[in-house]
């Protein structure tokens, strides 16, 4: 096979990839995992069936393909904001949690993104944990290790309890806003804005009685 049909035959396999992943997102977002069945994700991308299995292996592997492919993104730049973040201003709570929320703000101005998060977040536990669970788990483990270096009176296991009520007040917000909320700049919106400061003073408020209480309980 010369280099050019090696090339011709990459490209219609990246091709049918693509197809089945934008036909399954706008499944997935309409009518829910349920609804995004290997028949109907095949028909509405235009493709054999056999493609959806040769691809993803089942339709949990489509499922987490789908999710992956607007989460990795967010995260890859969640991680490269906090390496900045503790280089430039190093012990800052709020630098930390800013690198840890904007990626996911911004993101939402994509209103494809913001309607497949609320969906996601709808499905059932045992379709939706593992998946998430897997992708987040570096991302959580980076930042609480980043909070932990910024709070070192406290323990991890606390810090890590606390970022879980900042992903809830993110989360309601980003999934409960309407998109001219959503600007280029995390400096210059002002409902960021109000959303870091909500996260950074809650977080740092309620530590110590989070740290005295378990120091009751032990």
């Amino acid at each position: 096979m010369s280099i050019q049909a090696l090339r011709k035959a990459s490209d219609e396999i990246f091709d049918t990839r693509s197809k089945l992943l934008n036909a399954a997102e706008q499944l997935l977002i309409e009518s829910g995992f349920a609804g995004m069945s290997a028949r109907a994700t095949a028909k509405s991308a235009g493709v054999n069936i056999a493609a959806m299995r040769y691809h993803f292996g089942s339709k949990q592997g489509l499922f987490e393909a789908v999710v992956k492919g607007r989460i990795a993104p967010v995260n890859a730049q969640r991680l490269r904001r906090l390496t900045v973040a503790e280089a430039e201003h190093p012990g800052s709570v709020q630098a930390v949690l800013d690198a840890f929320l904007w990626p996911v703000f911004q993101a939402q101005s994509d209103t494809a993104a913001r309607l497949l998060m609320a969906r996601v977040m709808a499905e059932p536990a045992e379709i939706a944990d593992p998946v998430l669970a897997s992708l987040f788990e570096e991302v959580v483990t980076q930042f609480t290790q980043a909070l932990h270096r910024c709070l070192p009176d406290y323990s991890p296991s606390i810090i890590a309890h606390k970022l879980l009520f900042v992903v809830g007040a993110m989360s309601f917000t980003v999934l409960n806003s309407i998109p001219s909320h959503f600007k280029v700049s995390s400096n210059g919106n002002p409902s960021f804005q109000e959303l870091l400061a909500f996260c950074v003073g809650g977080f740092l408020a309620s530590l110590e009685d989070a740290q005295n209480l378990s120091q009751r309980s032990t």
